[in-house]
């Protein structure tokens, strides 16, 4: 065998044993199964928790649009409801007008009728 092959050979058993010491020392690192599964089912509770935020977050985005719609018709309503109001005493100040003429038409009459009786 030449000195290359030695070499060669040397490098082989080398790379062997590291990728086998990596193995080893991988197993005697490895957590326990109890542990993985506690980490396993505690990483899917932070995921549930996660998922019931966002949709928690969705719910808020679309309660709040609507919120935004209702105070928007609020605002119309009250903005038609001002209008009816300033209808209503624009109405009842002509009619109270229009009823005042009408009386004092009515004692004219009256008038009239009692100076010619």
């Amino acid at each position: 065998m030449s000195t290359i092959e030695t070499l060669k050979a040397v490098e082989k058993i080398s790379d062997r044993l590291k990728f086998e010491r990596k193995g080893q020392l991988a197993f005697f690192f490895r957590p326990p199964p109890s542990i993985r599964l506690k980490a396993t089912k505690t990483l899917q509770q932070v995921r549930d928790v996660q998922f019931d935020l966002n949709l928690e977050l969705c719910l808020y985005g679309q309660v709040h649009a609507t919120l935004e719609e209702t105070e928007a018709l609020v605002g119309q309503e009250q903005g038609k409801l001002q209008r009816l109001q300033v209808e209503l005493t624009n109405s009842k100040t002509e009619t109270e007008r229009r009823l005042a003429e009408k009386d004092e038409e009515m004692e004219n009459i009256r008038s009239d009728t009692k100076f010619k009786a």
